[in-house]
């Protein structure tokens, strides 16, 4: 005879299996109970699943595409859906250095994020006011998992539950977690928008820059095309010249000879700027480098109405450069100092001298509208440029501190902008602008 066997007794909703007895020890009233008759088996699914079901749907539909702002108010507003009895706020700071911290809050009721949360509405507070939520009994502030951003969840709720590890808790752990992955990948986002921005930007000054070049090979052309009648010019003057017997024919003829000769130094001079820096380095006076950059510069100098003051300390060594690429740094440095005196003319200074280890340098300044203290940061920057569209491509300085590092010197900048308010004067104003170039002893 077969013993026995005793039936097996389900077990009631109320019991819990031996070793679960802490796990399922109630923490505190939630404001949305679990519903009845569900079992509880562990941790991870202690949070209701009309929660779960609540909250993953909401977080399908956060946009990440217009910042961080927008992914963190979202997801506070999700959040307050899905609690609509506790207050809701997010505090992050921005992981670029010059930003500041931003806080939005959320809460019972309250759909926008800007506007005040529950525990700040008018009412009477009864328990400590320094706190974000005073009329709460309970906060508690969850830490974002995010590796690029300081940020943290702060949830407050009259249930003693916020301050164990029932399933308000839970909720705000699982919250923070979708809160970093939102900032992560809205953070990405913009960098990535901003990176393709700058590409769209630079591939428009590219084919500026091409235009510009091909522009320069038919102006070279141009200037090739000008010798030969130049030079013919030249030969029927001095031909005149002899045969003339007048004085003022002779005058005349003179100048012609003489506008002649300009013309084509300018012309070769220009020809051989243009010219690839295939030259060699060789021993240069820096004061004749700067003759000629200012030979170059005469009309824009004179289209300025600017005054030229020069100081040149004695016994200024030479150095080892290549002559036109060093032409091509004072050039561009003159030109700009023009460009930025005011209609009624201004002063452009060049002082020459010597650095404490007896090295040269030069200072090139001008007293015109001046720089601000952002683009002073970016004017060697390729493509950046403060003048007006179609008035430069921004590559002119940082060709200079090549050209400059190139040859084993440094080149700085100074500004102080002039007020855009300021009444104009009869005396010229200080010193604006100032780039200093210091080139090593031979």
């Amino acid at each position: 005879m077969s013993p026995r066997r005793r039936p097996v007794r389900s077990p009631r909703a109320s019991e819990a299996p031996k070793g679960d007895s802490d796990r399922q020890k109630p923490t505190g009233t939630v404001s949305n109970p679990v519903p009845s008759g569900r079992v509880l088996r562990a941790s991870s699914t202690r949070i209701p699943a009309d929660w779960l079901d609540a909250f993953l749907v909401g977080l399908l539909e956060i946009s990440i595409v217009d910042g961080e702002d927008h992914a963190a108010q979202a997801l506070v507003d999700l959040v307050a859906r899905v609690l609509p009895e506790v207050a809701v706020s997010v505090t992050y700071l921005y992981p670029d250095p010059s930003s500041s911290a931003r806080n939005l809050g959320a809460g019972a009721g309250r759909r926008n994020a800007i506007a005040l949360s529950p525990g700040m509405l008018p009412r009477p507070v009864t328990y400590v006011p320094t706190r974000q939520f005073p009329a709460w009994r309970h906060k508690r502030a969850f830490p974002v998992p995010s590796p690029e951003h300081a940020a943290s969840m702060h949830l407050a709720s009259d249930d003693a539950g916020l301050d164990g590890e029932g399933a308000l808790a839970q909720f705000g752990h699982r919250a923070s977690q979708a809160l970093g992955a939102l900032l992560v990948a809205a953070r990405r986002h913009r960098m990535q928008r901003v990176a393709l921005r700058s590409l769209d930007d630079m591939a428009v000054n590219l084919a500026h820059t091409e235009k510009l070049a091909s522009l320069g090979q038919l102006a070279a052309g141009v200037v090739h095309e000008l010798n030969n009648p130049l030079t013919a010019i030249l030969a029927y003057a001095d031909f005149l010249k002899r045969r003339a017997t007048k004085e003022d024919e002779l005058e005349r003829l003179g100048r012609i000879h003489d506008s002649a000769t300009r013309m084509l130094r300018v012309t070769r001079d220009l020809m051989m700027y243009a010219r690839p820096p295939s030259e060699a380095k060789s021993q240069v006076s820096i004061e004749a480098i700067i003759d000629q950059a200012l030979a170059f510069c005469e009309h824009v100098v004179a289209a300025a109405n600017a005054r030229v003051e020069r100081t040149c300390a004695p016994q200024i060594p030479e150095i080892v450069a290549r002559p036109q690429e060093l032409v091509h740094v004072f050039v561009n440095l003159f030109t700009n100092a023009c460009h930025a005196l005011p209609p009624r003319g201004g002063r452009l200074g060049i002082v020459t001298g010597l650095t404490p280890d007896g090295g040269v340098e030069v200072r090139v300044d001008d007293n015109g509208c001046g720089i601000d203290e952002d683009s002073l940061e970016q004017i060697f920057v390729p493509f950046f440029t403060t003048k007006a569209e179609g008035k430069g491509t921004g590559l002119g300085l940082s060709i200079v501190r090549n050209i400059v590092v190139a040859h084993g010197g440094e080149i700085v900048a100074e500004s102080q902008p002039q007020p855009s308010t300021a009444e104009p004067s009869a005396e010229d104003p200080p010193t604006v602008t100032a780039f200093i170039l210091r080139f090593p002893r031979r």
